[in-house]
């Protein structure tokens, strides 16, 4: 399999797994006083950039796309083995009837997929490690989807070796 395919994989296993994103959720909504519940998302794995996801959703659960948005092949080993540096892209659409809830909902969901990969730092799978550290743009309302729509974009690097 290819970096980035297992990269891709890799993250949605992180995001689904027993310490990901229904644990974030649940975390945040606990500490707002709110009732926790499993959470509630379509996750795509996509293999270019996440802005070629359906775009509005017209969904009320938010859309997950994550891509590899650039590899950058560092060097080759004597035995033919590759290490690379991808960046990766997870981004989150957000949808409803109320700017403010659509609003409310994208950054719950920003928060948890942060506290993610902050407790998941090191080795995802065999041959990719995750060192850390990322960057979010959170993009303004717009009309369209179930009324009103937002989104947001968390990018971080993952090493393959």
């Amino acid at each position: 399999m290819q970096n980035w395919k297992a990269a891709i994989e890799a993250c949605k296993e992180v995001l689904v797994g027993e310490t990901g994103l229904n644990l974030s959720l649940g975390q945040i909504r606990a500490g707002s006083g709110m009732m926790a519940f499993p959470a509630e998302f379509e996750l795509r794995g996509v293999l270019m950039s996440p802005k070629a996801v359906e775009w509005p959703p017209r969904r009320r659960v938010p859309v997950i796309s994550i891509a590899v948005e650039k590899s950058k092949q560092l060097r080759e080993q004597k035995c033919g083995d590759k290490q690379s540096l991808m960046q990766l892209a997870i981004q989150v659409i957000s949808s409803h009837e109320h700017s403010h809830t659509a609003h409310e909902q994208l950054a719950d969901y920003v928060e948890a997929i942060c506290d993610v990969l902050f407790r998941n730092e090191g080795k995802w799978a065999e041959g990719l490690h995750y060192a850390g550290g990322w960057a979010v743009t959170v993009n303004p309302s717009g009309t369209g989807g179930m009324g009103y729509v937002q989104s947001a974009e968390i990018k971080f690097e993952v090493y393959a070796y």
